[in-house]
């Protein structure tokens, strides 16, 4: 990893050495089984993407709402065959999510447990001919943001509305405690 990180770095591209501290976030998971064909249909794998968003308080007053900055987006896509015995791992992580530039971007995939294959996203091909780093953005990576960014809202609304049915049931509880 440091490698192509150095690699992209002797490139010109902005790309920092990836460096995990003490962070908060929420990951948001979607899982699917794989089913046989047959008239069994039994589960033979499965399928889960997942986003995980990393924060760190970015201050705030003391006797307001803290404040977060989002500082790091981790994608994670895997495959699971467990008849065959086949696992195949796609990391994405991006260390600055807050700027336009995707440079940094970092892409794994490991199969079978074997050593990873890593590429950092500027380093990759984007000519006419091998368009790769759009193909990857366009087709594959905004598609999945907007996915996940809806599902995060889904599951927000829930929270939200679940949440306040909970909040009006603990206040009606604690008025019956008020009449003795």
């Amino acid at each position: 990893i440091q490698d192509e990180a150095k690699r992209a770095q002797s490139a010109g591209l902005q790309v920092q050495p990836l460096q995990f501290g003490d962070r908060d976030g929420i990951e948001l998971t979607q899982f699917s089984f794989i089913y046989s064909q047959g008239p069994d249909r039994e589960a033979i794998g499965s399928i889960r993407k997942s986003v995980t968003l990393f924060y760190s308080p970015a201050g705030g007053a003391a006797d307001a709402e803290q404040q977060w900055k989002l500082e790091a987006v981790v994608t994670r896509l895997v495959e699971d065959d467990f008849k065959m015995g086949i696992k195949n791992i796609e990391v994405i992580y991006d260390p600055s999510p807050d700027t336009e530039n995707m440079d940094d971007v970092y892409i794994w995939h490991r199969y079978n447990q074997k050593e990873p294959n890593t590429v950092v996203l500027g380093t990759m091909h984007n000519t006419a001919n091998f368009p790769l780093r759009n193909k990857f953005k366009q087709r594959f990576y905004v598609k999945l943001m907007d996915h996940f960014n809806m599902l995060y809202r889904l599951v927000d609304g829930y929270s939200k509305k679940d949440g306040q049915k909970y909040n009006e049931t603990i206040i009606e509880f604690m008025q019956e405690h008020n009449k003795y």
